[in-house]
């Protein structure tokens, strides 16, 4: 008797299964400073597969470009001092 094997998780099921229990944690990641790129490099997603989840739903899409917006702020907020101190 051969007992079936599962089928191997393709690239994007792996992807799923390896994404981070809340998206709110990717958001906050990105709005606190954090890139997308070093976000995926920690953690082994594929950059562009990343970018293809946010892209399919639009609930995501927003939040990752109001979560882009508060990284500016964040980043600017950081400039500024620095710039300051040598004038």
């Amino acid at each position: 008797m051969v007992i079936p094997q599962p089928e191997p998780l393709t690239p994007w099921e792996t992807f799923k299964a390896s994404m981070p229990a809340s998206f709110e944690e990717f958001v906050g990641y990105i709005a606190g400073g954090g890139h997308l790129a070093g976000f995926v490099k920690e953690r082994g997603i594929p950059y562009t597969t990343m970018l293809t989840w946010i892209a399919v739903d639009s609930q995501r899409s927003e939040m990752y470009a109001r979560a882009r917006e508060d990284r500016a702020d964040v980043l600017a907020d950081e400039i500024v001092p620095i710039a300051t101190r040598s004038r």
